[in-house]
């Protein structure tokens, strides 16, 4: 997966690399249409790039290809990445603005975004790839290997991808259309052992099938068990409490709620409490959050989540607040819903959470929150889920030290975005 020796004058068959085993068998696979599908980490896309090369220099005229990513940004960020550093003694031009790239002999190599798949129509092709072609529309696969006809050849295609559930990747593999090699994240020899330690330990276990062992899967309702969340009649004393509120402020039946939770971390165990939850204007949910921050002592940040007309909403609280010296952080969540919520889905599933609820009132009103939970993540409403899961960020935000904003006090910080994990 790795260069080993570039001679000075390169030539493709020149180049050594060292190679997995599922690389070396995709690399070998003389198939027409082929697939490449892994855990993350586990090569796929320096094996495409490979795949690639052994294309274009048997052939002694140019030949033209194109790469696929599901985005322009993943195209730019990966495998056009990928691409130029696998390439580079080979390459002879490199034209980013046309996202175009020209290697010795004249082959030309073009790279798309599948954004819109009908806009790869057009150019006569003599080979196609698509990386994480899981993500891609259905109608990408069968617009691209219609493009496979340059000098009046059928031109080989091929797939590298992290599994997404059971869609048109895998189907084409199921009904025989494309040959498929599978390889783990942990098959990968030339990664640090804590890479793997670390997203296992942070992945849910179906979660980790997929993006770890790149197996097919069904990630929807499920994801979550009731049975994982404890509930204890009290918290330890003294614990160092948070507060997040995801915002929604809308009456319409069909619009999220307004939902918030408290967090706090005790010897790895980790207690969940005073679940607020339910439609308001935001009037009433100013107040809301005005009257808990003032009955709440013991919490140490309330972040409030701030993007749009909730960046406005964090503003107006830093002023009500006045003097009352409370960290309250605005937040910007830069991951989605999923990605932000695995990493404390997995210490639940670890058992390692606790619902507080002191009264038969209090432990009744966790009933339909977990029934939420349990849903995701294909619920219609996901804001008990949002609500844990900035929780989760603010109280390793606390944890960390990192310094909040202080109303009135002398530090004014911008909205902070959640630490990845």
């Amino acid at each position: 997966m790795r260069r080993v020796a570039t001679p000075t004058n390169p030539s493709a068959r020149m180049l050594r690399y060292e190679l997995s085993r599922a690389q070396r068998d995709f690399l070998a696979d003389e198939t027409r249409f082929t697939a490449f599908v892994g855990g993350i980490g586990s090569g796929k896309t320096f094996a495409g790039a490979l795949r690639a090369l052994s294309r274009i220099f048997p052939r002694e005229r140019p030949t033209i290809g194109m790469i696929v990513a599901p985005t322009y940004r993943m195209l730019l960020d990966a495998t056009w990445r990928t691409c130029l550093a696998v390439w580079e003694p080979l390459l002879v031009e490199q034209h980013r603005a046309e996202l175009r790239l020209v290697l010795v002999g004249g082959h030309e190599v073009l790279f798309r975004s599948a954004d819109d798949p009908d806009r790869l129509r057009g150019p006569n092709l003599h080979w196609a790839w698509i990386d994480e072609a899981a993500l891609c529309a259905a109608q990408t696969w069968p617009i691209l290997i219609g493009r496979l006809r340059a000098d009046g050849e059928a031109g080989p295609a091929w797939l590298t991808t992290t599994p997404k559930g059971f869609n048109w990747v895998y189907d084409l593999i199921q009904d025989g259309m494309v040959s498929a090699h599978r390889a783990t994240t942990m098959d990968n020899p030339f990664l640090p052992a804590a890479f793997v330690a670390e997203l296992r330990r942070q992945y849910p276990a179906d979660f980790a099938r997929q993006e770890l062992g790149g197996e097919f899967l069904q990630l929807g309702a499920g994801l979550i068990r009731r049975d994982w969340f404890a509930v204890v009649d009290h918290a330890p004393a003294g614990l160092r409490w948070v507060r997040f509120w995801d915002l929604a402020v809308s009456t319409k039946t069909s619009a999220d709620y307004t939902a918030s939770v408290r967090l706090a971390q005790a010897q790895g165990t980790y207690y969940l409490a005073d679940l607020i939850h339910g439609r308001w204007e935001w009037p009433e949910v100013r107040q809301l959050i005005l009257d808990t921050i003032r009955a709440e002592p013991d919490t140490r940040l309330v972040a409030v989540e701030a993007t749009a007309f909730q960046l406005a909403a964090v503003q107006e609280l830093r002023r009500a607040l006045g003097a009352h010296r409370v960290a309250l952080a605005g937040v910007h969540p830069d991951r989605d819903k999923l990605a932000r919520a695995l990493p404390w889905i997995a210490a639940a599933e670890a058992g390692n959470f606790r619902l507080v609820a002191p009264t038969a009132a209090t432990s009744r009103a966790w009933g339909p929150a977990l029934t939420e939970l349990e849903a995701f993540p294909d619920s219609p409403h996901d804001d008990i889920v949002d609500a844990i899961s900035g929780a989760w960020a603010a109280l390793a935000r606390v944890t960390q030290q990192t310094r909040a904003i202080m109303p009135g006090g002398p530090t004014r910080d911008s909205p902070w975005k959640e630490p990845r994990r």
